[in-house]
């Protein structure tokens, strides 16, 4: 099976959302680590998709609430294995898959098609 956009579909479903109050005209934000394990917990994800990381790549650091992580100042838009990803992409992935106990299977980083680093 594969969800697309699973934590904003759950956050905009009638039944499991926080409908009235959303919008789907959401662009690229924080990562929300509580909406997204919820969504899991609805939803029970096998994995991960995490898309949009070159978004990411001119930051100094990405600030969550409760954590903070260093960036990479890196351009990964033509990075095509997990072991060629910045150590400090690498460190913020696997936070991800740590706090959500689900494994990343694809990363995408760029615009093109075939922008995704796949993992095994």
């Amino acid at each position: 099976m594969i969800l697309v956009e699973g934590a904003q579909s759950t956050i905009l479903d009638i039944d499991f959302g926080l409908y009235p109050y959303v919008t789907s005209s959401r662009r690229c934000g924080w990562l929300d680590l509580i909406m997204l394990s919820y969504s899991n917990m609805i939803n029970g994800f096998t994995g991960l998709a995490v898309t949009k990381l070159d978004i990411l790549d001119d930051l100094k650091r990405l600030e969550v609430e409760y954590l903070t992580l260093p960036g990479w100042k890196t351009n990964t838009e033509d990075v095509r294995k997990w072991e060629d990803l910045p150590k400090n992409a690498q460190r913020y992935i696997e936070v991800i898959r740590d706090k959500l106990k689900v494994p990343v299977r694809w990363i995408g980083v760029g615009k093109d098609r075939n922008s995704m680093i796949e993992i095994p």
